[in-house]
């Protein structure tokens, strides 16, 4: 096994992805050789045009995640600070602090 294959898995329907779900983009050096071993180009075609759907579909979500992560970032440091403080002081003493688990 390569380095690359431990990072893929097929799923049940023997699709090849990454372990983040990315299904894993096919090159093809030769589209010639290619379309011979293929049923016709309207299949093609029409995989080519799921996979192209899956691809926008996930870079949407990892926009917005990316998003909602960059929104978050004042509150990760703000948090961070507070703990890097309450290790400085380097007392027992017992803290009772409150977050926030969800915005709903």
């Amino acid at each position: 096994m390569s380095m690359d294959d431990k990072d893929n898995i097929t799923d049940a329907g023997g699709e090849i992805s990454t372990q983040t779900s990315i299904p894993v983009a096919e090159f093809l050096d030769d589209v010639d050789k290619f379309m011979e071993s293929q049923e016709s180009a309207d299949v093609v075609i029409q995989r080519l045009d799921e996979l192209h759907s899956k691809y926008k579909f996930l870079e949407l979500n990892l926009l917005h995640k990316k998003k909602r992560l960059k929104s978050q970032l004042p509150d990760i440091t703000s948090t961070l600070d507070s703990i890097k403080y309450l290790a400085t002081r380097g007392t027992d003493e017992e803290i009772t602090s409150l977050f926030q688990l969800s915005e709903c």
